[in-house]
């Protein structure tokens, strides 16, 4: 029973931190686009700026991509497509994450990722991928054409192995912008109904053990 009840007060401690999160999307979504070539987006404070509009302009590193497996979109098995952007008249680079690409089902085929060359002025959100899991110590897999295959975005690790000057959060490409595959981004932090669903199920538990508990104690009397 303590087991279900803590169950159900860990779910209510997650729908507080998405309804946190959904407010905190609202508000920096709603503010105008911050331009990183203007501070070589060094002095952005990225927690105060997460899911704020973004403005960059340069080109894409055309030999430099990263594809995040284990990505299920509509019942599908794929990959996010990340590649990697210099800011122009900078010496900084950001990670841009194009969209989401469907996969084979053979693992040695990977699809076809293009990006394009050339001066581009993209738009799209601030955010600091999440980079906890089972899957955090996952090797990188590397293959032609400068494709790598990995299970987390680590920003510090793809700092290192690079050495490039890569900043500290990443940008999710808007879909009025060119060059990008399927977008459909889910709004961050909206499913907070689904934790106080699975909150009200534990603690719904929690109530029908201590009944048995009672019947079983008055039968016995």
């Amino acid at each position: 029973m303590l087991i279900f009840v803590f169950l159900g007060y860990w779910q209510l401690d997650r729908a507080s931190y998405k309804e946190a999160e959904y407010e905190s999307y609202q508000l920096n979504a709603s503010l105008d686009p911050v331009v990183l070539n203007e501070n070589e987006g060094t002095s952005l404070d990225v927690l105060k700026n997460q899911w704020r509009k973004a403005e960059i302009s340069g080109s894409y590193a055309v030999n430099i991509i990263y594809l995040l497996g284990n990505q299920v979109v509509n019942g599908k098995a794929g990959y996010y497509v990340y590649s990697l952007f210099k800011l122009a008249n900078t010496e900084k680079w950001i990670l841009v994450n194009r969209g989401w690409i469907e996969g084979s089902p053979y693992r040695d085929q990977l699809p076809e990722i293009f990006s394009p060359a050339g001066t581009l002025k993209l738009l799209g959100d601030i955010y600091s991928p999440k980079q906890t899991g089972p899957l955090r110590d996952v090797y990188e897999e590397s293959f032609e054409n400068g494709i790598r295959r990995v299970q987390i975005i680590d920003l510090e690790t793809i700092r290192n192995s690079l050495g490039y000057n890569i900043v500290p959060y990443v940008i999710r490409l808007d879909q009025t912008s060119p060059t990008g595959y399927l977008r459909n981004w889910p709004e961050p932090g909206s499913d907070k109904e689904m934790h106080l669903a699975y909150a009200f199920q534990w603690f719904l538990l929690a109530g029908v053990l201590v009944i048995l508990y009672f019947s079983i104690y008055i039968h016995k009397q």
